[in-house]
């Protein structure tokens, strides 16, 4: 009765949408999802947003909510951005069952910025493919969609500026080249997509051009540059980052923060400790939030192994997709 009751309020425009009638939306099975859809169907898209986006909050406050169905439904929404947040939903979903959905929406959906979310999500599963959390084929199936989205110059910048950070977790010799290409396009959002990719990708080589870019006049540019040498995660970046700590950007400042954090080592904590007192309540408050970071690693191990833990963490070992490899030979039913 209670889902019955909270179905009918969600047509009702009347009635607000609390979160004690959204919780029933939680594991649904296949019947009561069939009921929700139908419902839907009958109420504008307004409405459908707003509830993609309590159910979005509502999963962001409790962990043990899991609104998957709903959202898996919400991919064929008409509305694009019903299908933008339906992506959101299912942002850290691991169902190899839905792949087929996001590679469909990166190749063929008619809106770019559906387009451009299933590329930014599918880094996910770039990453999972990484250490292995993810079928050889499937793996090869995700790379090539976005490599393919990523040299495809009728498309927008943006979704292939997405397609590039995406890549920038795969350690693939190729992804180095198309990292460099893109930096080197005359489009300024490839330019700053690239920035973030050599962050994702982990590589010191990317440091001198980054220590470059933290000279920008071009505040994003300093922040990317400062996100992406925190992902790097070598020591020896602290002393370029130590300056952007007074940078006249403040999220340039924060990130850079962050990024010395993020690095840890004694140069970087002797940067961060220096400032504790900051008159500056922000800039005090940001930097005691680093130094806690970096001390919770402190002593463990260092520079880029670091990162690499960190990486690592968004695949828990318990939770590695385990597979029979002679599947591989043999077409899904799914």
């Amino acid at each position: 009765m209670a889902q019955a009751s909270a179905f009918a309020d969600l047509a009702d425009l009347s009635q607000p949408l609390r979160a004690a009638r959204l919780v029933v939306l939680s594991d649904l099975d296949r019947g009561r999802l069939a009921e929700l859809a139908r419902l839907l169907a009958q109420v504008s898209a307004a409405r459908r947003q707003e509830i993609a986006r309590r159910l979005l909050d509502l999963s962001e406050d409790d962990a043990t909510l899991n609104f998957d169905a709903v959202f898996t439904h919400l991919l064929g929404d008409p509305d694009p951005e019903l299908r933008r947040l339906a992506l959101d939903g299912l942002w850290e979903s691991d169902d190899r069952t839905l792949l087929d959905n996001f590679l469909m929406l990166l190749g063929a959906d008619p809106d770019a910025g559906v387009r451009t979310a299933a590329a930014a999500l599918l880094g996910n599963w770039v990453l999972r493919g990484e250490f292995d959390a993810l079928r050889p084929r499937d793996n090869e199936r995700v790379l090539d969609a976005l490599r393919a989205v990523a040299g495809d110059t009728a498309q927008p910048a943006e979704l292939r500026g997405r397609a590039v950070e995406s890549l920038g977790a795969c350690s693939q010799g190729w992804v180095h080249d198309l990292i460099e290409r893109t930096y080197r396009d005359p489009a300024p959002a490839l330019q700053i997509a690239a920035l973030h990719a050599m962050g994702r990708n982990g590589d010191a080589a990317w440091l001198p051009v980054l220590y470059r870019e933290l000279a920008s006049d071009d505040p994003l540019r300093r922040f990317e540059a400062a996100e992406a040498l925190g992902e790097i995660g070598e020591e020896e970046s602290a002393p370029h980052l130590t300056p952007l700590i007074d940078d006249p950007d403040q999220e340039v400042q924060e990130q850079a923060i962050r990024a010395l954090g993020e690095i840890g080592g004694r140069s970087a904590l002797e940067a961060l400790n220096r400032r504790t007192q900051d008159a500056d309540r922000r800039i005090a408050e940001a930097v005691q939030a680093a130094i806690a970071a970096a001390r919770a690693e402190e002593g463990l191990i260092g520079g880029a192994a670091q990162r690499l833990l960190r990486r690592d963490a968004a695949v828990q070992p318990d939770e590695l997709e385990e597979w029979d490899e002679s599947d591989d030979d043999e077409p899904d039913d799914d």
